[in-house]
């Protein structure tokens, strides 16, 4: 049955930051309403079980309901109070799972900021959605010291390295503290994840802690270890480990590392048996002669995240493995997973499985109706219409004070993913396109835009296009073409842009090829038909391995 939870953010509230308010604010009996009330089951059925590692502290569940005490009780003697934004950048530490807890428990707003960000991208995501609190490492603070006078809602900034920062200082001091503990609206706001939008503007993605509890409503199945190597900044990850993992009880490994050699390390010191990787490092793992040797069958799970997985990769899974590759399809605005590769359905290019239980997934045309199996239209995503999870998911809350593109991507009741895709007679479900330019390069997503506005400047250029390039090992990674005034020198040209690349770009970002000619392919209306020009991007990458195959 059904319980109405109390209204405490009410829908004006949402409107002035450009949300939009639940449909249904109801709790229901099938998770947990709030972050904390999922974790209190964990740690009233395991409390002596090990929880949390990473490689200077360890937690058992109850020690861990502690630290976070300890946590909120030194938030909130910071000033930190519900809806108040805080804001983390670090390495993967028990540190940054604490602090994600304790934001949640006094009913603040957690937002992940990416450690691999320029000083200027960090402050943009910092001032965007109004940081109070900001719990940063070394380098984070060093960056972020110059451009305090641009950040006037940041009153504190506190070091959360695991050795040197005051934030373990802090907690200790707070061990055992009371504090004032406020009754928890699971549809507030919660946490914001940030992505850049199609023209590199970085969009604040809003979530409740009743989102967070339902995308993470089942465990990883058989895993009592799971490692983490991927970024904990990032919104999904932590969802799906910091909070997925802990709350049914299975021990949770922060890895430090995200290179195959650490993560094997990692797996051997912690017995973890299982852990999620972008396909580069997998497909190390698989392809190169330092590892042929390793025993990978203790792993009960191991999967791809961030990027879909190359037909090759998934060869060599199955032949390494005797089984096939987990791979999932997801999004920062649904929260998490939407669906799951089901073995039975075999492999196709494209293929990304089933919806998960909670979720209904349609591919809609221009006027948001259902297209039928077999015809493409964009993958939207709502709650599934019937059965015991009826209602129970509720989508992202929208874009932070960006209310145009929140209609937008929630219309008529469906999360709009921007992702074009079809459903076969069976019910699985492929992708093969994206509506907007997104370059997916080994997990990381790269918008064309942002690298074109870095380059654009030059007067020698005329235009200049940035498009994703398949790649065996990345998935994609990026190419860029130019076309120069008449006149200017070409090699000179590619030589100066490469240094701009180098300079104002995360290495990342950067082009790894590069087409520089008088003009570019153009349709009928003038516009660069991006289709051929990644052609000739191609052509030029295999001429380039054929040299290097000949020389």
């Amino acid at each position: 049955m059904l319980e109405a939870c109390p209204p405490r953010f009410d829908d004006e509230d949402f409107r002035a930051l450009g949300l939009l308010p639940p449909v249904v604010r109801t709790c229901g009996a099938v998770v947990p309403a709030t972050v904390s009330d999922a974790l209190d089951e964990a740690v009233c059925n395991h409390p002596n079980r090990e929880a949390l590692i990473d490689r200077y502290r360890r937690f058992t569940f109850s020690e861990l309901d502690a630290e976070i005490d300890a946590a909120a009780a030194a938030l909130v003697s910071l000033g930190a109070q519900p809806g108040d934004r805080v804001a983390a950048t670090g390495q993967n530490a028990t540190n940054l799972v604490v602090a994600f807890h304790a934001v949640q428990r006094v009913g603040a707003i957690w937002v992940g900021i990416g450690k691999p960000l320029k000083a200027a991208d960090k402050a943009v995501q910092l001032r965007d959605c109004g940081v109070s609190l900001y719990l940063a490492d070394a380098d984070a603070m060093a960056e972020l010291t110059p451009l305090r006078d641009t950040l006037p809602d940041l009153r504190h900034i506190v070091g959360i390295d695991p050795t040197t920062g005051d934030w373990s200082r802090v907690l200790a001091d707070h061990a055992g503290r009371d504090f004032p503990r406020p009754s928890i609206d699971p549809f507030a706001p919660a946490l914001i994840s940030y992505t850049s939008g199609t023209t590199g503007r970085p969009k604040g993605t809003v979530h409740s802690q009743y989102n967070l509890v339902v995308a993470t409503r089942s465990p990883i199945s058989g895993v009592a270890r799971l490692g983490c190597a991927l970024a904990m900044t990032t919104g999904n990850i932590m969802i799906n480990h910091g909070l997925g993992a802990l709350r049914h009880g299975q021990a949770l490994i922060c890895m430090d590392r995200l290179d195959a050699q650490g993560v094997l390390e990692w797996v051997a010191a912690e017995a973890i048996d299982g852990f999620r990787v972008p396909p580069p490092i997998l497909y190390d793992l698989l392809t190169k002669p330092d590892y042929a040797a390793v025993d990978l069958s203790g792993l009960l799970y191991l999967a791809t995240a961030g990027a879909p997985p190359s037909a090759r990769l998934i060869e060599l899974f199955e032949a390494r493995m005797g089984r096939p590759l987990v791979n999932a399809y997801g999004l920062t605005e649904a929260p998490g997973v939407v669906t799951e590769l089901d073995p039975r359905d075999g492999w196709q290019e494209g293929m990304i499985g089933r919806p998960l239980p909670h979720l209904d997934v349609g591919i809609l045309d221009d006027q948001d109706r259902e297209v039928a199996p077999g015809e493409t239209g964009e993958i939207a995503v709502r709650a599934i219409q019937h059965g015991e999870w009826a209602g129970a998911y509720t989508p992202m809350l929208g874009y932070w004070k960006q209310p145009e593109v929140t209609a937008q991507a929630l219309a008529g009741g469906w999360l709009h993913t921007g992702d074009m895709g079809f459903r076969d007679e069976r019910g699985c479900y492929y992708v093969n396109g994206r509506r907007s330019e997104m370059i997916l390069r080994g997990g990381t997503n790269i918008y064309p835009a942002e690298v074109e506005r870095e380059l654009q400047g030059d007067t020698r250029i005329r235009e200049t296009v940035v498009v994703g390039i398949p790649d065996e090992r990345l998935g994609e990674t990026v190419g860029c073409a130019v076309e120069y005034v008449f006149g200017s020198d070409a090699v000179q040209l590619e030589t100066d842009l490469r240094a701009i690349a180098t300079a104002a770009l995360p290495r990342y970002k950067r082009p790894a090829v590069w087409f520089v000619a008088p003009a570019l392919p153009r349709n009928h209306m003038g516009k660069i038909n991006r289709k051929e020009v990644r052609q000739l991007l191609l052509e030029v990458l295999n001429a380039e391995r054929d040299e290097s195959s000949y020389n």
